[in-house]
Parts: C-alpha cells; structure tokens; sequence
C-alpha cells in the first residue's frame, strides 16, 4: 500500500506540476496590447460607383420609355459605396499603412484613430501587385508600430491580429505563425499583370472581414506582416469568417514597397524575365515545379542560361512547387538581388545564379 500510495502521489505531482509549467509558459499578452492598440486604425472609404446595374436594366428598356426612366435625359446619379477595413500609423508625422483592395476606388478615405479622432487621409500610394497602399493623415506626435527587424519570422511563434473585423474597433486575436512564404493569389479580372500574389505568412490567428490593412504583431509588439487575406468558412450568421487560415504580406516584401510608395508613387517588383506555367509530369520530371514557357531576350534568365522547357524546383533551396510559388517567391527579393534557381533540364537538376531584374525593364 505504501508503494502504491508513493506512485500516485508522485502522478499527481507530475502532473500537477506540468500543469503549472505550462501555464507559467503562456504570455502574457495584456501589455502587448496595451502599447500597439493605439497605433491600429480603422480605415473609413466611400467609393466612387456608378450603379451598373440600373444601367443594364435601363438599356433593356424600349426607346420610349428609356428616355423616361432616364431623367428626361440627364444620367442616373451615382450612389455611393462605403467600406471599411484597418491600418496602423510606423510614423509619428502621420503616415498610415493599409491595403490597396481597402482603399482601391476610393472616392474619399478617413482614418479613425482609437480614441475616436478621425482625420481624412490622402492615398500616398498603392500596389496592386503586393495588395499594400500608403496613407497620409495631417497629425503630428502620433503613436506607431515598429516594423520588425528582416528576416526575424519563425514558424510557431506567437502572433496577434489586431484589426475592426466586421467593424469591431480594436479587436484582438492570438495565435501562431502556421507556415511561412505560403503564395498567396487573387485577381481583379484585368490580367495577369495585375495579379496580387506575395509570399504569405499563414497564421492561425482569427482574421475576419475588416481586418484587412491591420497588423500581425509579434511578442515584442514588432509587426511582422500585413493581414490580407482568409480562407474563409461560414458563420452562424451566414457570413464568411475564419477557419483558422489567414494570410498577412510579411514586413519584408511590406517595407520595401511602402518605401517605394512614399519616395515616388510606384513600385518595382524583382522579376526573372520568364513565363512560367504548371509543370507536367514525364519521364524526366516530376510533375511539381515551374515550367518555363519562354525566356525574355536580356532578360535576368537569359543571362544565367535559362531555356524554354527547364523546370524551376527551388529559389535559394526552397522548394517551388507551382508557377504561382515561383512568383510569390521572387517577389520577396528586390531588383538587383542575386538567388539561386534550381532547374531540371534533360533529367539533369542543375543550380545557377540569376540576378534579379525589374518589372519595369523593357522587354
């Protein structure tokens, strides 16, 4: 009995004391909180619209009775559209970072501070290209987020979304970096030029409608990517919510682009100089990768040798399994960078160095 006894009191312990290892392990987040809450906005647009719809219904409409429904000839007025989404202030002299898909159209843009300031903000600049647009708002002495330092993300660490989903100001969630350099794609219909596709940072922390333009924070309050974009479930309202898959810009790809933005307006984005497309499985390959379709004359892959045929696999020994992968990977580089690029040719893996180019060259 008393070997028994000394088992189980030796169970409890471990367990007990377990518990209390655990719990002493978790952050605290409140301080966290309370220093980059008051730097997280809520971004207000109306959007210019000009009611398609009733336009459709009027062209359908016999002559005599379009001309009625049509004002007596003048045109239909325009209704307005409003939006909404979040940003946060990295300059005390009032510059606000925020998405372009938030501010994309807008007719007029106002910056909602914590403490229910509000303040019109001028459009800096925006890239559709990285889904990111820079703000302008007249205040001085105003609290910032720090950017985090490059290259600092790990998989596993904590992060919080802070953002107005479904227009809750200052809204909280916490979870852990899930995966990184996830591509992540979305199209407007206007081509593949202008495509937003980054290199994600997938978290597992709640991102909502309305928390787009809002930061993820690391432990230190450091903001370590933009919120973007869900993979979106089905809410008890019938509303599309979280499942546990958001995407943020990460803060490398973001400081590079609002840089660009406030020094002239437009952006630059590194780029290989080929078309890409899926590659097919065969004899010689294995079905993942990126298969070039045809190679730019001058272009950074025609100077390192790159052909038509070859199959990109890996940028800097990081795997590339898609045309779209690719993409989203180069577009984590700055023009003029140099990166490894791992091919297959003929059944052969071979690695050459490309030195990057910009979407902005000729050709």
């Amino acid at each position: 009995m008393m070997v028994r006894a000394v088992l189980f009191i030796s169970a409890f312990w471990g367990l007990t004391g377990f518990a209390s290892l655990s719990s002493a392990a978790l952050p605290d987040f409140t301080e966290i909180v309370a220093a980059s809450s008051p730097a997280v906005v809520k971004i207000l647009v109306e959007y210019e619209a000009e009611n398609p719809r009733y336009q459709e219904e009027l062209e359908e409409l016999p002559e005599s009775l379009r001309r009625f429904f049509n004002f007596r000839g003048r045109p239909p007025v325009p209704r307005e559209r409003a939006g909404m989404g979040s940003g946060f202030i990295f300059s005390s002299d009032g510059f606000v970072i925020t998405n372009h898909h938030v501010v994309e159209g807008a007719k007029h843009v106002v910056v909602r501070l914590p403490n229910r300031q509000e303040y019109d903000a001028e459009i800096i600049g925006a890239d559709p290209r990285s889904d990111l647009a820079v703000l302008k708002i007249v205040a001085d002495s105003l609290p910032i987020l720090r950017l985090a330092d490059e290259g600092a993300l790990k998989v596993g660490q904590w992060v919080l979304a802070i953002g107005s989903p479904f227009g809750l100001e200052s809204t909280v969630t916490q979870g852990i970096v899930s995966a990184l350099n996830r591509p992540v794609v979305s199209s407007d219909g206007s081509g593949d030029s202008e495509r937003t596709i980054f290199p994600g940072v997938q978290t597992d922390a709640a991102i909502n409608p309305g928390n787009s333009g809002g930061p993820l924070v690391d432990l230190s309050g450091n903001v370590i990517g933009i919120n973007s974009a869900i993979r979106a479930g089905t809410t008890v309202s019938g509303e599309a919510g979280s499942i546990g898959l958001g995407f943020a810009i990460p803060i490398d790809l973001a400081k590079n682009v609002a840089k660009q933005l406030i020094d002239g307006g437009t952006v630059e984005h590194a780029q290989i100089g080929v078309s890409v497309g899926a590659a097919v499985s065969g004899d010689d390959i294995t079905g993942i990768g990126a298969e070039v379709g045809s190679v730019n004359d001058g272009s950074a892959g025609a100077e390192a040798g790159l052909k038509k045929g070859d199959i990109i696999t890996a940028v800097d020994g990081q795997a590339i399994a898609s045309a779209d992968a690719l993409v989203a990977s180069v577009r984590a580089y700055q023009p003029g960078d140099t990166i490894a690029v791992t091919f297959q040719r003929d059944g052969k893996v071979q690695t050459v160095d490309v030195k990057l180019g910009s979407d902005k060259d000729a050709g």
